[in-house]
């Protein structure tokens, strides 16, 4: 009984360290995949907040005045003291830039517009 449960447990014991081995493989894939996404996500982010900075940008450069409105909801939506302080840099910096182009930026959408 001996000889043949010998050979039998050989063949289970193999059986099992090949599904181990294709659990792990699957699991290494999977893995891959989670990191592909997630940088994917991570590059659609960074490249939202771009397009997003720039529209503020030209949004400021063309009505000033809008400045007080896009501080406030910086200052309402932004929580995390780093990002916040940063988004308002971008934004004084921008406040700075307005003044020495507005009658260029007014010029160039009455242009535009007609």
């Amino acid at each position: 009984m001996s000889n043949q449960s010998n050979p039998l447990q050989v063949r289970i014991d193999r059986a099992a360290a090949k599904l181990a081995a294709l659990k792990a493989q699957q699991q290494a894939r999977e893995a891959r995949e989670k990191v592909r996404r997630a940088r994917e996500a991570r590059a659609t982010r960074n490249r939202a907040l771009i397009l997003w900075g720039i529209a503020v940008e030209r949004e400021v450069l063309d009505a000033p005045s809008k400045i007080g409105v896009i501080r406030t909801m910086l200052e309402k939506h932004l929580t995390r003291e780093g990002e916040r302080a940063a988004a308002l840099d971008f934004l004084d910096a921008l406040r700075h830039a307005a003044p020495a182009q507005p009658e260029m930026a007014s010029g160039q959408n009455r242009t535009s517009q007609q």
